[in-house]
């Protein structure tokens, strides 16, 4: 391949105008070392300034954009059309309303380069208006196709997210997001393809190089109440025998978060999966540590409530 690194970072686009400029301003600048990157957007039938926004982009000329307009159908269809476009070695997924940061992508893609690997998996930043928190690796290292499962599953560095990472598009052939699915669907898309490539190898690379921005009118919903439904598809992975615990503890965790930040009564998910959480190996330490903060801060806030 030489000095030439091919990325195709699909956008999936909706009322996007107040954010779609930061985004693309972003991949502007991910050229400097030599990587050849092609920005697909799909704009999901935006009724805003949105296609007008892209349009200036395009006359600028400073990326090497694609623009797909289509009717509404949500974002997972908005990224499996973009998917069959992408035309890059790689394929990167980056929402309107986050950005990367300078290099991300050749910086990647270069190591994936170098390692052989199938996916490279790279820290992020959520932005609050309190601040930024980054999840991000202490070390570079690799993980094989049933540690990345877990991860994806347990370990928030990874998460279930498709925009910390970095795919070579020859993996996913024949693979797209479940437009069926309103919650959690890139973690679904994440976990089919591991369970679909025996020999899948990630690098886990310890830079924070993507923006999630929770501050965004367009980003509340993702913190929206959909518990229920996380729950049951996170159900249906019990049913696969080699991640069945895995999935059990996803559970667990998820429950705890509901009710340590709630004052919930205990659920009973709580209970039946606490032996598949704590027990787990491939839950990190550092996951688990953050839950026996959850749970130690609710009962001393239950304490001094009941003394007042």
């Amino acid at each position: 391949m030489g000095s030439c690194i091919n990325v195709s970072v699909i956008i999936p686009a909706y009322n996007a105008e107040s954010t779609i400029a930061r985004c693309l301003d972003s991949l502007v600048v991910q050229d400097s070392s030599g990587s050849s990157v092609e920005v697909i957007v799909v704009d999901d039938g935006s009724t805003d300034a949105t296609p007008e926004i892209l349009r200036l982009y395009l006359v600028k000329r400073e990326l090497n954009l694609h623009i797909e307009t289509v009717t509404n159908g949500g974002p997972s269809r908005a990224r499996n059309i973009g998917l069959s476009l992408a035309q890059g070695e790689y394929v990167a997924f980056c929402d309107s309303d986050d950005w990367l940061e300078n290099n991300a992508l050749s910086n990647v893609a270069a190591s994936v380069d170098s390692s052989g690997a199938d996916i490279g998996v790279f820290g992020y930043k959520n932005i609050t208006r309190a601040g930024a928190r980054a999840h991000v690796f202490a070390r570079r290292h690799f993980m094989n196709r049933r540690e990345f499962i877990a991860a994806v599953l347990l370990d928030s560095r990874v998460n279930g997210f498709t925009c910390n990472k970095l795919y070579r598009r020859s993996v996913l052939e024949g693979l797209r997001l479940d437009e069926s699915l309103t919650v959690c669907e890139d973690m679904d898309f994440n976990i089919r393809l591991a369970l679909s490539r025996q020999t899948l190898q990630v690098l886990c690379v310890p830079f924070a190089y993507y923006n999630y921005d929770l501050r965004s009118e367009m980003s509340l919903t993702r913190g929206s109440d959909r518990h229920s439904d996380m729950v049951r598809l996170l159900e249906t992975y019990i049913s696969v025998d080699e991640i069945a615990a895995d999935a059990k503890a996803a559970i667990y965790l998820l429950e705890t978060k509901r009710v340590f930040a709630r004052s919930d009564s205990l659920h009973g998910d709580v209970v039946r999966y606490s032996h598949d959480y704590w027990f787990n190996s491939r839950c990190p330490i550092s996951e688990k540590l953050k839950t026996m903060y959850r749970i130690a801060s609710s009962m001393w806030n239950a304490k001094a409530s009941a003394e007042s």
